[in-house]
């Protein structure tokens, strides 16, 4: 047994000695141990395009390169849900062009780099889950104009124009919202079947990714409101500036 510490001991140098060689070899930061699991793939993506680089290839032929590469990590079934998630979003940055060429196709990747992606990525994710949400309750499907409405919608429930028109300059969020839908269904810009479910889920995901928007959380918020319907003398006025609004070149 005295003999087997020291033994012991000199096998655990010798594989932290390789260890400490392959990621000097492959120009691994050992940072990437105690990184989510994202940050270590995708270093194993930006070494493989970092020798491309170095080598002369052209920043195209390693985007399609890296896309090509079988990688050992993708190859093993996932065990855990943080695994497929990590996959998931490790499969997302090798689809985008962009992506690739801004944060990996280059000769470094930071940590920072590695959270500005993450950032970058839930944003443009943030803005196609609005972008359908909201494709899905306009009657109109023209591209210019669903981005000349949402951006009508942002700025109504951001600056509350509506409260300049009427005597109560403390409009309550949930009236504000609510009255922006009826005047939104009666000018038909939205389907006349769209719920209030429907509508308060479009206007979570734009606020999503505009945070200053003042928004209400469930319908229940706008079903309080009792005293706004298509009728009310709020919605007929907030229908007036919507149309004008729209109707601006």
């Amino acid at each position: 047994m005295p003999g087997l510490v020291p033994f012991m001991a000199c096998l655990l140098a010798l594989v932290v000695y390789d260890i400490i060689k392959i990621f000097i070899q492959r120009g691994w930061s050992f940072g990437v141990l105690f990184r989510p699991a994202e940050y270590y793939y995708l270093s194993i993506l930006h070494g493989r395009a970092k020798e491309m680089l170095l080598s002369g290839t052209d920043k195209e032929d390693i985007v399609r390169s890296l896309r090509q590469e079988k990688y050992p990590f993708m190859m093993v079934p996932p065990k855990d849900e943080k695994t497929v998630m990590a996959l998931s979003f490790v499969e997302r940055v090798l689809a985008d062009d962009d992506a690739l060429k801004q944060y990996l196709v280059k000769y470094d990747f930071s940590y920072d780099d590695f959270k500005d992606l993450q950032k970058a990525m839930e944003s443009e994710e943030g803005t196609r889950r609005a972008n359908y949400l909201w494709d899905e309750i306009l009657t109109g499907k023209g591209k210019e104009q669903a981005e000349k409405i949402r951006g009508l919608v942002v700025h109504w429930m951001t600056e509350k124009p509506i409260a300049e028109y009427l005597p109560d300059d403390n409009l309550p969020d949930g009236k504000n919202e609510k009255i922006l839908m009826l005047a939104l269904k009666n000018l038909s810009v939205l389907h006349a079947e769209t719920s209030q479910v429907d509508f308060v889920e479009a206007v979570l995901a734009l606020a999503a990714i505009n945070p200053g928007m003042r928004v209400v959380k469930t319908k229940g918020n706008l079903s309080y409101y009792r005293d706004i319907h298509n009728g009310s003398q709020e919605v007929k006025q907030a229908e007036g500036i919507i149309g004008k609004l729209l109707n601006k070149s």
